[in-house]
């Protein structure tokens, strides 16, 4: 699946573990939420959401949560990720290092 999505021009997704990767990879990625969750789904995504472009799926209608620029196809009007994820990687990157080189 991952070699899928590195090759996406874009991905439309309601779960995280697809969305996830795809933000690694600098795939394009909107993230589809669900208004009313029950708590159990709705506090797995505590943070994450922050990370991606998301749309909002409410009373049978699609909104987006991000400035847009006409209707979204494969080939316009594609959404950038959001860059908030890299500092999240950074961090966990230097720790690993970190742990890494004192564990010698």
């Amino acid at each position: 699946m991952v070699r899928l999505y590195s090759k996406a021009k874009l991905v439309v997704t309601s779960r995280i573990h697809c969305a996830l990767p795809c933000l690694g990879l600098e795939t394009p990625v909107i993230y589809i939420e669900k208004t009313k969750q029950n708590s159990a789904n709705s506090c797995r995504m505590g943070g994450l959401a922050e990370l991606f472009t998301t749309m909002q799926w409410s009373e049978g209608g699609l909104y987006a949560n991000f400035e847009r620029k006409g209707k979204i196809s494969l080939t316009e009007n594609i959404p950038s990720n959001k860059n908030t994820w890299k500092n999240l990687a950074s961090k966990l990157i230097e720790i690993v290092e970190e742990r890494l080189l004192n564990d010698k």
